[in-house]
């Protein structure tokens, strides 16, 4: 069976969606905590923005791996490992990064439970993301 080729106007598309969600992360980086708190908008913007830079990542792994004569993953998680056992980012790497996709899982599924604290320490890991887009 011959697998389509990778969707190169997609994959530009999707990693541009996750510089610009990254690019409007970083005003807030800046923040202290206080600050982060002091204003509520600040959560909303950081979980919308974080959200769509994970799913953007998610969806750029999963494009690609649909392209490759591998088992399909089971999930978001066991996606990026697939990535590294596949060498389209070193294995070390998506072993890094998988926890991305729990987080975004978090995000979306029990955001009830995510706190200002709790996200503002982890958009801060935005180093992560920008490693991810200079693998590609």
């Amino acid at each position: 069976m011959k697998l389509p080729p990778i969707d190169e106007e997609k994959v530009t598309k999707l990693i541009r969606e996750i510089q610009e969600s990254v690019e409007r992360l970083k005003g807030l980086k800046r923040l202290s905590l206080e600050e982060f708190l002091s204003d509520k908008d600040n959560y909303a913007i950081c979980e919308h923005y974080l959200r769509r830079a994970l799913e953007g990542v998610l969806s750029l792994a999963t494009h690609i791996l649909s392209r490759l004569p591998i088992e399909k993953p089971k999930d978001y998680t066991e996606t990026l490992i697939k990535l590294g056992e596949a060498k389209v980012i070193p294995f070390e790497f998506a072993q890094k990064i998988k926890g991305m996709a729990g987080y975004r899982n978090r995000l979306v599924h029990l955001y009830w439970e995510v706190t200002s604290e709790e996200i503002y320490e982890n958009f801060k890991k935005l180093k992560i993301l920008k490693n991810f887009l200079s693998t590609y």
